[in-house]
């Protein structure tokens, strides 16, 4: 039934927006010149809305038995959540809005039409190029990435997949967010978007 199929596709970002500026900081004319001058400070700034998730009804209740059937829409996926982080994660959906399908069904939820968490990330880096010879200058570089440290959630997940428990009647189990959006593509603690982090460096360029 391929209208069964039809959604929304795995990186559909509805709003987006990226920026970039640099400053080349001017130099003094006072004191010594390879300390004033040779300074740039540039920014990056990236906004996105969620990807889309889908749920899956774990158990073969069609019978089909690839296990992987969608859960039936009985009520508003986010009716009553408040997405304030606890102890055990984020409750992103209203898992009482959805059921489980009867036996020999298939559920009627289409596939990604649940969006996860925004993302929000400020970077900063200042750099200061020193002529040192005539081929030769040395670069300094402090970066700073996510500087107002916001939390960027990932989607909910089960077992590292879009397989979702939904926990309307006869599902008593729910999946909260547990990960950041860094983990949810392999990259926990460095990832784009991971609490506030900064990295020092020091390049010969010749």
């Amino acid at each position: 039934h391929p209208d069964a199929d039809y959604g929304n596709s795995d990186f559909d970002t509805r709003h987006n927006f990226t920026a970039f500026f640099q400053y080349d900081v001017p130099g003094s004319h006072y004191g010594p010149r390879w300390l004033s001058n040779g300074w740039t400070a540039n920014s990056t700034l990236s906004f996105h809305s969620g990807l889309p998730f889908s749920l899956a009804a774990i158990g073969d209740w069609s019978g089909t038995g690839e296990n992987t059937d969608r859960p039936n829409l009985v009520g508003k996926p986010y009716d009553g959540v408040s997405h304030t982080p606890t102890s055990d994660g984020v409750q992103w959906f209203n898992p009482n809005a959805f059921a489980f399908p009867d036996p020999g069904t298939y559920g009627t939820f289409r596939r990604n039409q649940l969006f996860g968490p925004g993302y929000s990330d400020v970077d900063l880096a200042v750099v200061k190029t020193t002529q040192v010879a005539e081929r030769l200058r040395v670069q300094f570089r402090a970066e700073l990435f996510n500087i107002f440290n916001r939390a960027n959630l990932g989607n909910p997940t089960f077992l590292g997949a879009n397989l979702l428990i939904p926990a309307g009647p006869g599902a008593p189990f729910t999946i909260p967010i547990t990960s950041t959006n860094g983990e949810q593509f392999g990259l926990p603690g460095i990832g784009p978007g991971e609490p506030f982090n900064a990295q020092l460096a020091l390049k010969l360029i010749f």
